[in-house]
Order: C-alpha cells, then structure tokens, then sequence
C-alpha cells in the first residue's frame, strides 16, 4: 500500500477532487467503454475484434483513497490520523472467442505487483467453467465487482475470514432468476510461490423471483479450508472500515489453524431506485493447539440505498449481484450525472470467550453518497462511527481505567475512481 500523511495529505483531497474530475470529463468525451456483467454492460458496446479474438479489450481501474481515522487521544498509534492510499491501480485485457476466454487483471497499487483476476474461461451463456486465479464462491459482496460497491470497502466479516484469490476452478450456471456457483481451489495463489498443501471448496446458489414489480434476492453460500496456511498460523483481522492495513481494532493475532468453515446467507429487494440487502456469515475454526476445539466467529451487514436521481439500482437476477449504475443524463452531456445515498449498520465479532480469545467486537454505523458522472468515473463520500468492545487496543484506549472495554472512532473516506 502506498500511504502519504502529514501537510500534504492535508491538502490532497482538493487535489484528488480536482484530478478526478478531470479524468471524469475526459472519460465521459471520450467515450470510454467497460464490458461488463449483466446490469453492468449496458454502459458501453461491446468489445470489438482484435488479436484474433472475436471480442478484445484493454481494461484497468484506478482508485485513490483518502481517509481520516480517528480514536481516543489515549490510543497513540502513527497509523491514525489522515492518510492517502493508492487502493487499486489495475491493468489488463480481456479477450473471447468462439465461447472460450481469458481475463487478466495486475494490480500495481501496493509494494508488490500481484495478479488479481488472472483466468481462462468457456461460456456457452448458460454454463461456464473457469480455471485460474479465483475467488471462492461466496456472499453477494465478494461476488458483486469492488467498483460497484456503496463504500469504500465490503463487509468487515469478508476481509476478516480471508476470501482470497487462490489458483483453482469453478463452475457456474443460471436461468432468468437462479443461479449455482462451485469451485474447488488450492490453498496456492499465483502471488504467493510458499503455500501450503491445502483445498478450498466453495458453493454459492441465488434465487431472485420478482415481487410487486422488483425483485427479491435470497442466497446462501459456504467455504470449507483445509490446511489454510503452510506454517498453519492464521490470523482473523479487520481495518477500521478503510484500506489501511497498518491498524485492525478487532484482530485475533496468530491463530493455530487446521481448517476453518464458513456458512453465509443474504436477503435482499431492489424496486427501482431503491435497495435494501442484508448478509449474516458464520465461521468455525478448527485449532490446531486444542485439537477439539472450534472458535466461533460471526458477522454481517444490513444496508440501504437509494438513487436520487431516479436510475433504477442494477441488479442481475441471473448472477444475485449488483451492477454498474449508468447515468440518465452524464455529465458530458449537460446532466448532473447520478447521485445515490446509502446507510449500513456493520457487525463483526472475534471474540471466543470459551477459548480465551479476545480479538474484539466492532459495530460500524456508515452512511455515504456517490456521484456517478459518467458510467465509468465515481465519487464516493462516506463517514462511519465504530464502535469497539474489546479486542487489540481496548487497554490503550482506556488507560487509567481497566475495568472499561469500550472505545469509538471516527472514520471518514474520499475516493477517486475510474475504470475502462
């Protein structure tokens, strides 16, 4: 991660503002296109022949972060305060034909290069089988594309139970309103040549009838882990509701782990401009010091929005994710581009009493608003108020008074987006 902080963090937000507007009008003039998923591919033509291939495209994103984290004036700790991130600098190309495809996709933004969605593919437009570096197949935030989300980042419990890109296989097929998602994966990832010898299956399955002129979403979703970890230490931990890996109020350090099973559902209805979803995940790890015994870890999420505007939210029924949200009137065109609000109440837990581990409980209010110049260009606005109860920093942020666990913080987060 590439951090700036003191004066001239300060005074960044002015310029990332000023730049992101800039790329927005350029973007929006010059018609930059982005195939897509379902919703999401309305906002541009689709990729045309090159190479050889019957659909080719150069694709990328860049999202440059801006945040404020605020804690007790007991809790001393440099990665507080104001920072500036490079959160995703991505290059790649995606190309198709004949039903069979790649995607590649290299992310620049942190001290090492890493390859992110990295796979060949065959898709007949039912079925599609895949093979390269993936995801597991789980909860509608993993699923859905980050340059999509209402936040700066998914869901604390995500991040916190390691959904990761790994080097394995997945299948999938869907009709009007369902869908069915497999893999099985190895613990190995194309970024990491030291892993362990372990498997990952995963399966997702969605279910989105329409319902008084919307739709409902309803999902579950679940992980199994063997072997996570070549040295098999494990360890479960959250940032504070932005990208900065320096600090994680809720953190159970090193862990023993032998195998951890997660179990997910998700609800939700989308009517038009509105949205409303919710997910609950469930993770039991099996430790390696105390054979016998299983921590229990939980989280989730229940959230809101709404398109000022009027644009419908995008919803795909054939894949239970969310899409891009193309403006009415863009920018370039003389209109206000979209606006949309969104508020979420956030839940994670780390804590296993039973087995003496106090990694913390934070809930998260957060509320936000996104301008959407142009299909492709964003910014976002969000503040959260944490709330902590144990974990890591809970003695630093009561010094003088032991008996107290509890302590809040202030976060707010400015992003620059845009992707082709």
């Amino acid at each position: 991660m590439t951090t700036l902080s003191g004066p001239i963090a300060r005074r960044l937000p002015a310029a990332i503002a000023g730049s992101f507007l800039a790329t927005a009008l350029i973007a929006s003039s010059a018609g930059l296109a982005l195939a897509g998923e379902g919703p999401s591919s309305e906002a541009s033509p689709i990729a045309p022949p090159m190479f050889g291939f019957d659909k080719f495209k150069l694709r990328g994103r860049l999202q440059v972060d801006f945040g404020q984290i605020g804690a007790p004036s007991a809790l001393d700790d440099p990665a507080l305060g104001t920072f500036t991130t490079i959160r995703r600098a991505r290059l790649g190309a995606e190309g198709e034909k004949d039903g069979f495809g790649f995607v590649l996709e290299v992310d620049f933004a942190g001290n090492d290069v890493s390859v992110e969605d990295g796979f060949a593919y065959w898709d007949n437009g039912t079925f599609r089988i895949a093979v390269g570096n993936l995801k597991p197949k789980v909860s509608m935030e993993e699923e859905t594309d980050d340059l999509f989300s209402p936040f700066l980042e998914r869901a604390a419990f995500t991040s916190a139970f390691e959904f990761e890109y790994t080097i394995g296989a997945a299948a999938s097929m869907h009709g009007e309103n369902y869908s069915l998602h497999a893999g099985l994966q190895s613990t190995r990832s194309l970024n990491h040549s030291a892993a362990s010898d372990g498997y990952i299956p995963s399966f997702r399955a969605t279910f989105s009838p329409k319902l008084a002129g919307g739709r409902l979403h309803l999902a579950a979703s679940t992980r199994y882990r063997k072997k996570p970890t070549e040295d098999g230490r494990v360890h479960y931990r959250r940032e504070p509701q932005i990208h900065n890996t320096d600090i994680a109020f809720v953190d159970t350090g090193d862990l023993g782990v032998r195998s951890d099973l997660f179990l997910g559902v998700e609800t939700g209805a989308f009517f038009g401009p509105f949205y409303v979803t919710g997910e609950w995940g469930s993770l039991k790890a099996r430790l390696s010091e105390q054979p016998r015994s299983k921590a229990d870890f939980g989280g989730g999420y229940l959230g809101a929005g709404y398109i000022l505007t009027g644009e419908s939210y995008p919803y795909d029924p054939r894949s239970g994710t969310t899409g891009r949200i193309v403006p009415d009137r863009p920018l370039a065109s003389g209109g206000p581009g979209a606006f949309a609000i969104n508020l979420r109440f956030d839940f994670l837990e780390l804590n296993d009493v039973a087995l003496g581990i106090d990694g913390g409980k934070q809930g998260a209010v957060m509320t936000g608003i996104t301008w959407i110049p142009h299909a492709n260009a964003r910014l976002l606005a969000t503040y959260s108020r944490l709330r902590v109860n144990g974990g890591p920093f809970a003695a630093a942020a009561n010094a003088g008074n032991p008996a107290r666990t509890r302590f809040g913080s202030n976060v707010f987060g400015l992003r620059a987006q845009i992707d082709w």
